[in-house]
């Protein structure tokens, strides 16, 4: 149409349907029918310039004319006859059995589409199939009919082992730097396999120093103090204000100790110390700094 335009390729189309019509195969089933073998264009001599005696299949092709109609998706097809009876037969015939054709081979032609598409069926149930029986077989072996929550199942589990294995490497850490101060303050010798063992200096502590509950709050007040110099000064300059309060509570928490000790080595030697009215030994210090909550 006007719209449309022309259909790609349409003119090729129809000069390979006139071949068609052309062709032996057809105009042989023409020439068999029973109406155009009584037609006189069948048993008619032939003029005296057509010799060599051509058979009825060469004449057909030659008497036949069938071209496209310029323009247009129409094929005009007509024959040479000296009786117009004979042509409307034979032209009508060479239609019918151009018609018949081109549905056979369609036909045809969907058969072996059909062939090659039930042969790929086959194959891909045959896969599929196998397949199944794969998976029904893995599953008998994993022991559960749910593979990918077996897989959620494990990996939550070895999600929560890393996570214990990461706390355990924490308080192993944490566990060998007490360890490490314990053993430089009482001259212990470590006993780390990691590392070369190392021979402390021998330091003896008074029993009456661990016997004191004081004494022994005011070491863990300066061995935290240490602890978080060492820890949180790791990533701060040497002037930092923060640092230098963190040297000072190390400092003050030293001087609170060694106080501590003085003490209770004067009670040794002149026996308990009866209290006056105001009480300003180191425990009693280290007690109201950590009643009133002493923050850096």
């Amino acid at each position: 149409t006007e719209e449309s335009g022309a259909i790609p390729f349409y003119e090729s189309y129809l000069y390979t349907q006139i071949g068609v019509m052309y062709s032996p195969t057809v105009l042989e089933r023409v020439l068999d029918q029973q109406d155009v073998q009584t037609a006189s264009w069948y048993s008619e001599s032939l003029p005296f310039w057509r010799r060599g005696n051509p058979s009825h299949l060469e004449r057909l092709q030659d008497d036949l004319s069938i071209r496209p109609r310029r323009g247009t998706e129409i094929i005009d097809v007509s024959i040479r006859t000296h009786s117009g009876e004979d042509s409307a037969v034979i032209v009508n015939a060479l239609l019918d059995n151009y018609v018949r054709y081109v549905y056979e081979m369609s036909d045809e032609s969907s058969d072996l589409i059909f062939r090659k598409l039930m042969e790929e069926y086959n194959a891909l149930n045959a896969e599929i199939q196998g397949r199944e029986k794969t998976a029904v077989n893995l599953r008998k072996q994993l022991g559960t009919s749910d593979p990918e929550g077996l897989v959620a199942q494990k990996r939550q589990r070895l999600d929560a082992i890393e996570a214990q294995l990461r706390a355990i490497r924490r308080t192993l850490a944490s566990a060998q730097w007490t360890k490490k101060q314990l053993q430089g303050r009482l001259g212990a010798p470590r006993t780390d396999p990691t590392s070369q063992p190392v021979i402390a200096q021998p330091q003896f502590v008074k029993p009456i120093y661990q016997s004191d509950p004081d004494w022994k709050r005011l070491y863990m007040d300066w061995q935290t103090a240490q602890h978080r110099l060492e820890v949180e000064g790791q990533n701060l300059g040497q002037s930092h204000p923060t640092r230098l309060a963190l040297a000072k509570r190390v400092e003050f928490a030293e001087r609170l100790l060694k106080e501590q000790e003085d003490q209770l080595d004067q009670q040794i030697q002149t026996g308990p110390v009866l209290s006056t009215g105001t009480n300003s030994s180191p425990a009693t210090l280290a007690r109201r700094l950590s009643d009133n909550n002493m923050q850096l």
